[in-house]
């Protein structure tokens, strides 16, 4: 069998911009990546991705987990050469995900109807507590948030007892892996 870096990955030929932060956007794109897609992971120049702060004994675990695979590139998204250099990364993409807050896409003047006239056939996954419509949209949403709404922390431990969350970014991981 021919080492991994040889082998014909079934997404080898897909780019993907990673625009998101912490756990369910880059859980979707270290899926894609591990089956080949090229991930060009978009971070905060001088910050990086928060997920690179979350350490267990000084390590950066979550990050490691979570972002092998890709490469990563930093920008200023609301710079506008920034964003003129991500206009040029969304002509050859075929993917391009992002877990901002509904609206700051469009704040940035990144909305997808901006980048459907650069790549039009550009598949934008937008990963958001409660969706980008709705009633509670604009509402905050944390993975503890929807465990407790969806009735599964309650559902969990002792009945004599507080809820019991899960040891994990439950939620979160669930989002990431459905999103693709």
């Amino acid at each position: 069998m021919p080492p991994p870096e040889q082998l014909d990955l079934p997404l080898s030929d897909i780019r993907i911009l990673d625009l998101s932060r912490l756990v369910a956007g880059n859980i979707a794109s270290h899926v894609l990546a591990d089956f080949g897609a090229e991930v060009i992971k978009i971070e905060t120049p001088g910050r990086g991705d928060p997920l690179r702060d979350w350490t267990v004994k000084g390590v950066a675990t979550y990050w490691k987990a979570y972002c092998r695979n890709k490469k990563s590139l930093c920008l200023n998204l609301r710079d506008p050469d920034g964003k003129k250099l991500l206009l040029r990364l969304v002509a050859s993409a075929h993917v391009l995900i992002e877990n901002y807050r509904p609206g700051t896409l469009e704040a940035m003047g990144l909305s997808p109807e901006v980048l459907h006239a650069v790549q039009p056939e550009l598949v934008i996954l937008r990963i958001s507590g409660f969706g980008q419509t709705g009633p509670y949209r604009m509402q905050p949403g944390f993975g503890t948030l929807v465990e407790a709404m969806s009735t599964f922390a309650a559902m969990n431990g002792f009945a004599d007892r507080e809820p019991v969350l899960p040891p994990g970014a439950m939620s979160d991981s669930v989002a990431g892996l459905y999103g693709p």
